[in-house]
């Protein structure tokens, strides 16, 4: 049933908002340089991040009642938040590329017509990122 996964999704993303809670903590109050909840590494839970931000992003865009909408807007900004305090490049480009293939897809763009003839310069552009 459709109600049943919404509610398993906002279970998780409540999860998910505990966690980025405590990260966040952990580099308040105890001063910790990259957060990583209850994970092994700050790595880990940064890409547990983005899954869960793009959760949120998607719940936030197919609800439609003003409070549920508010909620799922504070919980991505939570998370964006937690997520840039990891320091870690590999999430936030993943995050940016996610976030590029969501909003193509949402408004059904191709990306021959974001990048016109110039296509090609995308792949170009991640590999320069991951080598810098």
């Amino acid at each position: 049933s459709n109600e049943r996964q919404i509610q398993l999704v906002d279970l998780t993303l409540v999860g998910g908002l505990l966690a980025a809670l405590m990260g966040a903590s952990q580099q308040i109050f105890f001063g910790a340089p990259r957060p990583s909840s209850f994970f092994a590494n700050s790595v880990y839970f940064a890409a547990y991040l983005v899954i869960i931000f793009f959760l949120s992003l998607g719940r936030f865009f197919a609800s439609q009642a003003t409070t549920r909408r508010s909620f799922y807007a504070l919980s991505s900004l939570i998370l964006l938040a937690v997520l840039f305090m990891t320091h870690t490049r590999s999430a936030w480009l993943a995050l940016g590329i996610g976030l590029a293939v969501f909003f193509a897809l949402k408004e059904k763009v191709s990306l021959k017509r974001i990048f016109g003839k110039f296509w090609w310069t995308l792949p170009v552009i991640i590999v320069l990122i991951l080598i810098l």
